[in-house]
């Protein structure tokens, strides 16, 4: 897969369409209380190769209360957010299992 990693989530609102050029991305995000958490936005199809379900959601609620993992509706697309912790335990374990 290919990802990028940027700065905020200002990337979403600048005009490019998500997900044309990259799987992935890492980048901050602010909660609620301003909490700086790190994530990962996905295409749903770069998500189903690690693990496939995602709690359907809005950005409203993502931001007082953001499930495990978050499929949000962005510019009339379907993005899924889930906290880089999270991401990264599920990579490795799928990586592990390849090499088996």
């Amino acid at each position: 897969m290919q990802g990028d990693i940027k700065n905020s989530l200002y990337f979403l609102q600048s005009g490019r369409r998500l997900g044309v050029r990259h799987d992935f991305y890492i980048s901050r995000f602010r909660d609620q209380e301003a909490d700086r958490v790190i994530i990962v936005l996905m295409q749903p199809a770069a998500w189903e190769q690690i693990n496939g379900e995602a709690e359907p959601t809005t950005w409203a609620t993502v931001k007082v209360n953001m499930p495990p993992v978050a499929s949000v509706s962005h510019q009339g697309r379907k993005v899924i957010l889930v906290e880089y912790e999270t991401w990264k335990v599920r990579v490795r374990r799928r990586q592990q299992r390849e090499k088996e």
